[in-house]
């Protein structure tokens, strides 16, 4: 073979070979955003946390979802005014109220569809909680028969359908409720009490997520289409909290109480679940994301007597608050 053609064959080597190895190994990067609170004496101060850089609220108050358009983050909650609590949202960092402060309300979930903002929660008015949600700013009450209704989740479909999911009041009995463009249906029947915490919609399917119980047992549960399934595997005590599908996989997160009197952080796949923490002390998890396979959830773990901020990427912990004062993660955003 020619000198002249070794090294030809050489460099398309150094140059082609060389460069596809090093593309296939180029991390991707990836951000993680968390909503939450930490109370500071008296006071709470609303937060979220980007990459674990803490980012304070303007007003004060909790936090308790998040939502990333874009390079739009916006946050929803509520700020304490004395006895009485305002409904808002903030949008990078600047805050819009919901209501006017006359009444307690609180906002539960946010999401961003068509480049509307829709934000959920309820107001309590005249001794009734009321179910509401926000598109833009202004308000539509769900009716629910004048009885107590805490809205605690909403997905809106890129058709702009509005699914709601909460927990209604009556008789001495929760009830878990799905709402779509306005229309309640109760997922179990009137004898057993029933708490719905979240909902996801995947194609024609609807999950809403949440807990049945039994006597004084809570089953861990989420229900597709209408049709309960139960997580729970023993005796213990489970909630769920957050729901999330991927293709034909179903993720779901919450906690379990230990025989030692603790909450324990769980998630469940296809209905096994694994723990993320021994039960040693109180932990739980609020909320889940799916980023590729990777599973990440946001919650806290008592330190001590003081509940930490955190986030788990696949079981791994991810301090987000120091344990000088209480703090919990309540939403979590992986993009």
């Amino acid at each position: 073979m020619h000198k002249l053609t070794v090294i030809t064959l050489l460099l398309s080597f150094l140059l082609f070979g060389c460069k596809k190895k090093t593309n296939s190994s180029t991390p991707t990067s990836v951000t993680v955003y968390v909503s939450g609170y930490e109370k500071v004496g008296a006071s709470y101060i609303a937060k979220y946390w980007k990459n674990g850089v803490e980012n304070i609220l303007a007003g004060g108050g909790v936090a308790n979802g998040i939502f990333v358009s874009g390079s739009d983050i916006y946050v929803c909650g509520q700020q304490f005014n004395g006895a009485i609590t305002t409904a808002k949202y903030w949008k990078n960092g600047t805050a819009i109220n919901l209501t006017n402060g006359t009444n307690s309300a609180v906002a539960n979930a946010i999401t961003v569809v068509n480049n509307n903002i829709y934000v959920a929660g309820w107001e309590q008015i005249g001794g009734v909680k009321i179910g509401k949600y926000w598109k833009n700013g202004v308000e539509t009450i769900i009716a629910n028969n004048n009885e107590d209704l805490e809205v605690n989740s909403i997905f809106v479909t890129p058709t702009n359908d509005i699914y709601i999911a909460g927990v209604t009041y009556n008789n001495a009995t929760y009830h878990s409720k799905i709402f779509k463009n306005g229309t309640g249906t109760q997922l179990e029947s009137s004898s057993k009490s029933s708490s719905a915490y979240s909902v996801f919609v995947n194609g024609s399917d609807v999950y809403v997520a949440g807990r049945n119980t039994l006597v004084t047992q809570g089953l861990a549960s989420y229900w597709k289409n209408g049709s309960a399934t139960s997580l729970t595997t023993d005796t213990r005590p489970e909630t769920v909290r957050s729901v999330i599908v991927s293709g034909a996989d179903v993720y779901a997160c919450g906690s379990r109480l230990n025989a030692s009197g603790n909450y324990e952080t769980r998630y469940w796949k296809n209905g096994l679940a694994t723990s993320l923490t021994t039960g040693a002390t109180d932990a739980e998890a609020f909320s889940i994301a799916l980023n590729g396979s990777d599973i990440y959830l946001a919650g806290y773990e008592n330190s001590g007597s003081t509940a930490v901020a955190k986030f788990w990427k696949n079981g791994t912990a991810t301090n987000l608050s120091t344990g000088a004062n209480l703090s919990k993660a309540t939403g979590i955003v992986v993009n």
